[in-house]
């Protein structure tokens, strides 16, 4: 029970981190992460702006991505062939003319989008809630300050590819 409250007031509230930029660099690139214990997509679309998706598709639920990191021009769901477009939106139906007579609202039919994406000194933070606090208001001064304190040590690298542990224990406790 506790566990279900702190993901409803946890991390679907708070700012999350989700990426370094270099992780996403480009265009098409995408890193595969969690906000709580929704898997998401986070990626750089077109305009060259982060998104970040729930990889699910709101038809059948479907993972419309399989990879842990890559590069991808549209992410589509193996179980009807939709395909949605780098930030979410629903960009192909098979069969729209002649099963869905061209009547489906494909915009209520896009991946759930992230409401709230930012960065700050290059890493990106994800808020699920629509009427979050700004990421530097909810960082305040001394989270601010212990973020530049660490960008400004000048040795910070990412090192690529994807490391998974698994702990049992509660969330808190890793730390």
């Amino acid at each position: 029970d506790i566990y279900q409250l702190e993901l409803e007031r946890i991390f679907a509230r708070a700012w999350n981190f989700m990426a370094h930029d270099s992780m996403i660099p480009n265009p098409g690139d995408f890193f595969m992460t969690f906000i709580g214990e929704d898997r998401v997509i986070v990626v750089r679309d077109n305009e060259g702006n982060p998104q970040v998706l729930v990889n699910s598709c709101r038809h059948r639920g479907n993972a419309v991505c399989r990879a842990e990191e890559g590069h991808a021009s549209s992410f589509m769901c193996t179980y009807h062939g939709w395909t949605f477009d780098l930030q979410g939106k629903l960009v192909g139906v098979p069969g729209f003319k002649e099963v869905y007579h061209e009547e489906l609202d494909r915009e209520n039919w896009g991946l759930i989008k992230c409401p709230n994406v930012e960065s700050y000194g290059g890493l990106i933070f994800a808020n699920m809630d629509p009427d979050a606090v700004g990421l530097y208001e909810y960082l305040g001064a001394g989270g601010r300050f212990g973020m530049d304190m660490m960008a400004d040590q000048g040795n910070m690298q990412i090192v690529g590819g994807v490391m998974k542990w698994t702990m049992n224990c509660n969330w808190k406790f890793p730390s």
